[in-house]
């Protein structure tokens, strides 16, 4: 099997494990979506592309273990799965791209590796439960407006050093009521802070 196919699993109600075979490369749109019994899924190194809401709404997922090195993360993949606590990383991760929603709601997620090569979509991270957050400098983020907004447990934002040109969208950090403290690269080649970045940070 080196594919799953679209809601080809959605429909299995009690699935409370699944084992995902080595030479697996790509997992469809919604193919576990709102599974109310997943607490755990394991996905093989050779995946590099999880679908649009692959498992979104799934409410009794508790771990996520992605062992690729350069994936995709598909618009709304994890939505909602509002008892996600851990989402772990290969460590030889290179390059991740998040996109729209992706992890939007998920209100246990407390922390999350971001690699130097990293592109994230709007709303990724929205009303997540994320308290820190250390990004590369060359975050692309162009465009992607409220990418950490309504972070409410957010303290701290770190942008890393390095010697790319750091753009922060639109309302990025916006109604993260609990934000303190935010660290810019001092070796950047420009910082370019967008409107309403910040707004309702009280």
């Amino acid at each position: 099997i080196v594919e799953i196919g679209e809601s080809s699993l959605c429909e299995l109600p009690n699935l409370e494990s699944v084992k995902l075979p080595d030479n697996l490369k790509y997992i469809g749109e919604y193919a576990f979506g709102s599974l109310s019994c997943l607490e755990g899924v394991t996905i093989p190194v050779g995946v590099k592309e999880i679908g649009a809401s692959a498992f979104a709404k799934c409410t009794a997922l508790k771990k996520v273990v992605i062992k690729s090195d350069d994936v995709k993360i598909g618009r709304g993949a994890f939505l909602r799965c509002k008892n996600l606590e851990k989402f772990v990383q290969s460590k030889n991760l290179k390059r991740l791209t998040i996109g729209y929603s992706a992890f939007e709601g998920c209100s246990k997620l407390k922390s999350f590796k971001f690699p130097d090569k990293l592109y994230i979509s709007g709303h990724a991270f929205y009303g997540s439960g994320l308290t820190s957050v250390s990004l590369p400098a060359g975050v692309r983020m162009s465009g992607s407006t409220g990418c950490f907004a309504f972070c409410k447990n957010l303290k701290k934002v770190v942008f890393r050093n390095g010697k790319a040109k750091l753009e922060i969208p639109r309302s990025a950090f916006k109604g993260c009521t609990a934000l303190e403290t935010v660290v810019l690269p001092k070796s950047a080649k420009s910082v370019n802070i967008s409107v309403r970045v910040f707004y309702n940070c009280k």
